[in-house]
């Protein structure tokens, strides 16, 4: 599968059905409380389509750092820091290690430094289940904190090099990226 086959666009509507995750909540989101979430305005969902069918998805939304972690961070900064959350982010289990996951965390850190020219946005956090801390680490995520059965992490727009365009893995040429192993 290559990149160029997939492609990210908002949810409209109704929900997929048959998508298929390790972990049964992260399926039952799409059915159960997506469309409750995006009715209340709490988020964006994203899905990652392939050949018509729903491979993965994302749930983003606004967010901030709180006084208390940007001193933590030395981030220098009256109020808050606006921050853009991947408050889900998930692959069907048929299309894991396929770089799905990391290319979706690419489009969520191009869509922030879009946000960030037109109304502000430092940050790009996430909540991270503890056994996939180390994909988020290999996208040049930092550990912030953990409490209970997540990982807080989150990227820096200001201090990251971000590349904001998206291309395929290659392993041709001096130009070529080498792909993030993804668990999603």
């Amino acid at each position: 599968m290559k990149r160029s086959d997939i492609h990210i666009k908002k949810a409209d509507g109704e929900m997929p059905s048959g998508f298929e995750c390790r972990k049964q909540d992260f399926a039952d989101y799409l059915v159960y409380n997506a469309p409750y979430d995006l009715q209340q305005r709490m988020g964006q969902l994203y899905l990652a389509i392939y050949k018509d069918r729903v491979v993965g998805y994302m749930m983003l939304a606004a967010n901030r750092l709180d006084e208390d972690m940007q001193k933590k961070l030395g981030i220098d900064a009256y109020g808050h820091i606006p921050a853009l959350l991947i408050s889900l982010l998930a692959v069907d289990k048929r299309y894991e290690g396929q770089g799905i996951g990391s290319f979706m965390v690419q489009y969520a850190q191009i869509l922030a430094a879009d946000v960030a020219t037109d109304i502000g946005c430092r940050v790009v956090l996430v909540n991270s289940e503890p056994d996939v801390v180390g994909f988020y680490k290999k996208l040049k995520f930092v550990e912030m904190r953990r409490e209970g059965d997540h990982v807080d992490m989150y990227l820096d727009l200001g201090t990251a090099p971000l590349n904001l365009t998206i291309t395929e893995p290659s392993s041709q040429g001096p130009d070529s990226r080498s792909r993030v192993e993804d668990p999603y």
